[in-house]
Protein backbone atom coordinates (compact mmCIF):
# COMPACT_ATOMS: atom_id res chain seq x y z
CA UNK A 1 0.00 0.00 0.00
CA UNK A 2 1.31 3.47 -0.86
CA UNK A 3 2.35 5.96 1.76
CA UNK A 4 -0.06 8.71 2.65
CA UNK A 5 0.81 12.09 1.22
CA UNK A 6 1.21 14.79 3.85
CA UNK A 7 0.97 18.26 2.34
CA UNK A 8 2.66 19.79 5.38
CA UNK A 9 -0.05 22.23 6.32
CA UNK A 10 -0.90 22.49 9.97
CA UNK A 11 -4.12 20.71 10.91
CA UNK A 12 -4.99 23.50 13.31
CA UNK A 13 -8.61 24.60 12.91
CA UNK A 14 -7.42 28.11 12.00
CA UNK A 15 -5.76 26.70 8.88
CA UNK A 16 -8.92 24.84 7.85
CA UNK A 17 -10.41 28.21 6.90
CA UNK A 18 -8.06 28.31 3.91
CA UNK A 19 -8.39 24.70 2.75
CA UNK A 20 -10.78 23.80 -0.08
CA UNK A 21 -11.39 20.03 -0.16
CA UNK A 22 -14.87 19.38 -1.54
CA UNK A 23 -14.86 18.29 -5.20
CA UNK A 24 -17.44 20.86 -6.32
CA UNK A 25 -15.65 23.67 -4.49
CA UNK A 26 -12.34 22.68 -6.09
CA UNK A 27 -13.97 22.55 -9.53
CA UNK A 28 -15.44 26.02 -8.99
CA UNK A 29 -12.04 27.49 -8.11
CA UNK A 30 -10.29 25.82 -11.05
CA UNK A 31 -13.02 26.77 -13.53
CA UNK A 32 -12.77 30.37 -12.35
CA UNK A 33 -9.04 30.35 -13.13
CA UNK A 34 -9.84 28.89 -16.57
CA UNK A 35 -12.50 31.52 -17.27
CA UNK A 36 -10.12 34.32 -16.28
CA UNK A 37 -7.23 32.81 -18.28
CA UNK A 38 -5.27 33.47 -15.10
CA UNK A 39 -1.47 32.98 -15.31
CA UNK A 40 -0.33 30.06 -13.14
CA UNK A 41 3.26 29.38 -12.08
CA UNK A 42 4.38 25.75 -11.86
CA UNK A 43 7.37 24.68 -9.75
CA UNK A 44 9.01 21.26 -10.00
CA UNK A 45 12.35 19.46 -9.81
CA UNK A 46 15.20 21.37 -8.19
CA UNK A 47 13.49 24.73 -8.37
CA UNK A 48 12.59 24.56 -12.07
CA UNK A 49 9.51 26.58 -13.04
CA UNK A 50 7.39 27.76 -15.94
CA UNK A 51 4.17 29.69 -16.49
CA UNK A 52 1.00 28.08 -17.78
CA UNK A 53 -2.76 28.56 -18.03
CA UNK A 54 -5.42 26.05 -17.06
CA UNK A 55 -7.40 24.88 -20.09
CA UNK A 56 -10.13 22.47 -19.04
CA UNK A 57 -11.44 20.22 -16.30
CA UNK A 58 -12.60 16.79 -17.48
CA UNK A 59 -14.21 14.54 -14.87
CA UNK A 60 -11.24 13.87 -12.57
CA UNK A 61 -8.56 15.41 -14.79
CA UNK A 62 -7.05 18.89 -14.97
CA UNK A 63 -5.65 19.98 -18.35
CA UNK A 64 -3.17 22.84 -18.66
CA UNK A 65 -0.86 24.37 -21.25
CA UNK A 66 2.66 23.15 -21.87
CA UNK A 67 5.74 25.31 -21.58
CA UNK A 68 6.95 26.81 -24.88
CA UNK A 69 10.35 25.30 -24.00
CA UNK A 70 10.35 21.62 -25.00
CA UNK A 71 13.33 20.84 -22.75
CA UNK A 72 11.29 22.11 -19.79
CA UNK A 73 8.35 19.94 -20.87
CA UNK A 74 10.52 16.84 -21.08
CA UNK A 75 11.95 17.46 -17.62
CA UNK A 76 8.48 18.19 -16.25
CA UNK A 77 7.08 14.90 -17.60
CA UNK A 78 9.72 13.02 -15.60
CA UNK A 79 8.89 14.68 -12.27
CA UNK A 80 6.99 13.01 -9.44
CA UNK A 81 5.52 16.18 -7.93
CA UNK A 82 4.79 19.79 -8.74
CA UNK A 83 3.27 22.89 -7.17
CA UNK A 84 0.85 25.37 -8.79
CA UNK A 85 0.36 28.99 -7.70
CA UNK A 86 -2.03 31.64 -9.05
CA UNK A 87 -3.02 35.08 -7.72
CA UNK A 88 -6.43 36.11 -9.10
CA UNK A 89 -7.29 39.59 -7.77
CA UNK A 90 -4.49 39.26 -5.21
CA UNK A 91 -5.93 36.05 -3.75
CA UNK A 92 -3.36 33.25 -3.49
CA UNK A 93 -4.59 29.91 -4.89
CA UNK A 94 -2.18 27.03 -4.43
CA UNK A 95 -2.29 23.27 -4.99
CA UNK A 96 0.07 20.39 -5.67
CA UNK A 97 0.11 17.56 -8.17
CA UNK A 98 1.88 14.30 -8.91
CA UNK A 99 2.64 12.62 -12.22
CA UNK A 100 1.65 14.50 -15.37
CA UNK A 101 1.28 13.27 -18.94
CA UNK A 102 1.06 14.78 -22.38
CA UNK A 103 -2.27 14.61 -24.24
CA UNK A 104 -3.57 15.64 -27.66
CA UNK A 105 -5.51 18.78 -26.73
CA UNK A 106 -5.30 21.27 -29.59
CA UNK A 107 -1.61 21.46 -30.36
CA UNK A 108 -0.79 19.41 -27.27
CA UNK A 109 -1.26 19.93 -23.56
CA UNK A 110 -0.53 18.39 -20.16
CA UNK A 111 -2.88 16.65 -17.77
CA UNK A 112 -2.91 15.36 -14.22
CA UNK A 113 -5.50 14.12 -11.70
CA UNK A 114 -7.60 16.79 -10.02
CA UNK A 115 -6.00 17.99 -6.77
CA UNK A 116 -7.69 16.59 -3.68
CA UNK A 117 -7.12 19.84 -1.84
CA UNK A 118 -6.17 23.42 -2.57
CA UNK A 119 -5.44 26.44 -0.43
CA UNK A 120 -7.02 29.83 -1.05
CA UNK A 121 -5.80 32.85 0.90
CA UNK A 122 -7.21 36.36 0.94
CA UNK A 123 -4.77 39.27 0.78
CA UNK A 124 -4.39 39.65 4.53
CA UNK A 125 -4.73 35.98 5.48
CA UNK A 126 -2.01 33.44 6.03
CA UNK A 127 -1.76 29.75 6.79
CA UNK A 128 0.87 28.03 8.88
CA UNK A 129 3.11 25.25 7.70
CA UNK A 130 4.75 22.79 10.08
CA UNK A 131 8.54 22.86 9.89
CA UNK A 132 10.09 19.37 9.63
CA UNK A 133 12.84 18.76 12.23
CA UNK A 134 15.45 18.05 9.54
CA UNK A 135 15.14 21.64 8.35
CA UNK A 136 16.61 22.78 11.69
CA UNK A 137 15.05 26.24 11.42
CA UNK A 138 15.61 28.26 14.59
CA UNK A 139 14.38 31.61 15.83
CA UNK A 140 16.16 33.86 18.31
CA UNK A 141 13.85 36.00 20.42
CA UNK A 142 14.79 39.39 21.87
CA UNK A 143 13.41 41.67 24.55
CA UNK A 144 12.61 45.33 23.93
CA UNK A 145 16.12 46.41 25.02
CA UNK A 146 17.73 44.01 22.53
CA UNK A 147 18.70 41.35 25.06
CA UNK A 148 18.65 37.84 23.61
CA UNK A 149 16.09 35.66 25.38
CA UNK A 150 17.25 32.46 23.71
CA UNK A 151 17.09 30.47 20.50
CA UNK A 152 14.60 27.65 19.86
CA UNK A 153 13.42 25.40 17.00
CA UNK A 154 10.60 26.80 14.90
CA UNK A 155 7.48 24.61 15.06
CA UNK A 156 5.35 26.42 12.48
CA UNK A 157 5.69 29.41 10.18
CA UNK A 158 3.52 31.72 8.10
CA UNK A 159 3.82 35.22 6.68
CA UNK A 160 1.82 36.29 9.74
CA UNK A 161 4.12 34.90 12.42
CA UNK A 162 5.72 31.79 13.86
CA UNK A 163 5.62 29.38 16.77
CA UNK A 164 8.51 27.98 18.81
CA UNK A 165 8.63 25.22 21.41
CA UNK A 166 10.31 26.33 24.63
CA UNK A 167 11.31 23.81 27.29
CA UNK A 168 12.20 26.25 30.05
CA UNK A 169 9.74 26.31 32.97
CA UNK A 170 9.71 30.11 32.83
CA UNK A 171 8.55 30.15 29.21
CA UNK A 172 5.12 31.58 30.00
CA UNK A 173 6.68 34.60 31.70
CA UNK A 174 9.28 34.75 28.93
CA UNK A 175 6.55 35.31 26.37
CA UNK A 176 5.56 38.60 27.96
CA UNK A 177 9.05 40.01 27.33
CA UNK A 178 9.34 39.20 23.61
CA UNK A 179 9.68 42.24 21.33
CA UNK A 180 11.50 41.02 18.19
CA UNK A 181 12.75 37.90 16.43
CA UNK A 182 15.62 36.87 14.20
CA UNK A 183 14.76 33.97 11.89
CA UNK A 184 17.37 32.18 9.77
CA UNK A 185 15.89 30.29 6.81
CA UNK A 186 18.11 27.75 5.01
CA UNK A 187 19.73 29.22 1.89
CA UNK A 188 17.60 32.36 2.23
CA UNK A 189 19.31 34.39 4.91
CA UNK A 190 18.13 36.14 8.03
CA UNK A 191 14.79 37.81 8.63
CA UNK A 192 14.60 40.23 11.55
CA UNK A 193 11.29 41.73 12.59
CA UNK A 194 9.42 43.20 15.53
CA UNK A 195 6.80 40.84 16.94
CA UNK A 196 3.94 40.74 19.41
CA UNK A 197 2.95 37.80 21.61
CA UNK A 198 -0.10 35.86 20.40
CA UNK A 199 -0.12 32.99 22.89
CA UNK A 200 1.98 30.93 25.32
CA UNK A 201 0.38 27.48 25.49
CA UNK A 202 1.24 24.73 27.97
CA UNK A 203 1.76 21.51 25.98
CA UNK A 204 1.29 19.18 28.98
CA UNK A 205 -1.59 18.56 31.33
CA UNK A 206 0.44 18.54 34.53
CA UNK A 207 1.99 21.58 36.12
CA UNK A 208 5.72 22.07 36.51
CA UNK A 209 8.52 22.01 33.96
CA UNK A 210 6.34 21.24 30.97
CA UNK A 211 7.21 22.68 27.54
CA UNK A 212 5.30 25.61 26.09
CA UNK A 213 4.45 26.63 22.54
CA UNK A 214 4.99 30.35 22.11
CA UNK A 215 3.34 32.02 19.12
CA UNK A 216 4.27 35.49 17.93
CA UNK A 217 2.87 37.72 15.18
CA UNK A 218 5.13 39.71 12.88
CA UNK A 219 4.75 43.49 13.02
CA UNK A 220 5.37 45.51 9.84
CA UNK A 221 7.05 42.63 7.99
CA UNK A 222 8.70 44.03 4.86
CA UNK A 223 7.42 43.02 1.43
CA UNK A 224 10.81 41.47 0.66
CA UNK A 225 10.79 39.36 3.84
CA UNK A 226 7.18 38.34 3.20
CA UNK A 227 8.12 37.14 -0.29
CA UNK A 228 11.07 35.16 1.10
CA UNK A 229 8.83 33.39 3.62
CA UNK A 230 6.16 32.68 1.00
CA UNK A 231 8.75 31.20 -1.35
CA UNK A 232 10.18 29.07 1.46
CA UNK A 233 6.72 27.72 2.35
CA UNK A 234 5.94 26.89 -1.29
CA UNK A 235 9.31 25.17 -1.75
CA UNK A 236 8.86 23.23 1.49
CA UNK A 237 5.43 22.00 0.43
CA UNK A 238 6.75 21.04 -2.98
CA UNK A 239 9.68 19.09 -1.52
CA UNK A 240 7.42 17.29 0.95
CA UNK A 241 5.07 16.33 -1.86
CA UNK A 242 7.95 15.19 -4.10
CA UNK A 243 9.39 12.91 -1.42
CA UNK A 244 5.97 11.47 -0.62
CA UNK A 245 5.27 10.71 -4.28
CA UNK A 246 8.69 9.07 -4.66
CA UNK A 247 7.87 6.85 -1.67
CA UNK A 248 4.56 5.90 -3.30
CA UNK A 249 6.38 5.07 -6.55
CA UNK A 250 8.92 2.93 -4.67
CA UNK A 251 6.12 1.05 -2.91
CA UNK A 252 4.63 0.13 -6.28
CA UNK A 253 7.87 -1.39 -7.61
Amino acid sequence: MGAAVNDGLSNDENDDRFSVQGRMEILNVLNDLIHRREPVSVTFGDGDAFHTTLLEVRKNTLIFAMSPDQDVNQAFLRTHACSFLARPDGICVQFTGGRVRRISWGGGALSMPLPERLVRLQRQESFRILIPPQQAVKARLFSIDGTSLGEWPVHDLSVGGLGVTVDEPSSAALGQRIASVSLLLPERGEIACAVSLRHATDLAQDEGNSPHRIGVAFSDLSAEARAVIQRYIIDLEYERRRLAMENVADDHH
